[in-house]
């Protein structure tokens, strides 16, 4: 019995240390690991349990598609110490800012101390977030959306 218990503290202990922090800059450092210059470069490179920090300023994205990852947990998060007005994630008049289709497993994403602007979209979607699918949880915390449409 003690085997057991021990091998299921090892597993979920090993679970949590895999975690990281991916980090969107302006520019990559010397090394850059964990390092992106684009949202959804650092969202494909996410596993389950990940935080994709985001600094203050505005960044210019073209439609951020979460779509047959499997089974995750993401936070994308402005700095901690930034307001939602800090963080701006533009859709810069193009696309729909994040799209979320259901894949195989169930997602939850949680999306905080940003504004998410500018999205457009021709089609039955939302400019500024589309979710098609039962499977998908997003949580929005200190998050303002605005400016976004339907054409």
């Amino acid at each position: 019995m003690r085997c057991l218990i021990f091998i299921a503290f090892f597993s979920s202990a090993a679970g949590s240390a895999w975690a990281a922090t991916l980090n969107v800059v302006t520019s990559l450092s010397a090394g850059g690991s964990g390092e992106y210059t684009e949202i959804a470069d650092a969202m494909t490179s996410a596993g389950a349990g990940d935080v994709i920090s985001i600094p203050s300023g505005r960044w210019v994205t073209n439609d951020i598609k979460f779509n047959s990852l499997g089974n995750r947990e993401i936070s994308i998060v402005g700095t901690p110490d930034a307001t939602s007005l800090d963080v701006i994630i533009d859709g810069n008049g193009t696309n729909t800012v994040f799209t979320f289709i259901e894949p195989i497993d169930a997602w939850s994403i949680t999306i905080s101390n940003v504004t998410i602007e500018n999205g457009v979209t021709g089609n039955n979607g939302g400019g500024g977030m589309f979710i098609n699918g039962s499977g998908i949880r997003v949580t929005l915390d200190n998050v303002l959306v605005s400016g976004n449409r339907t054409s």
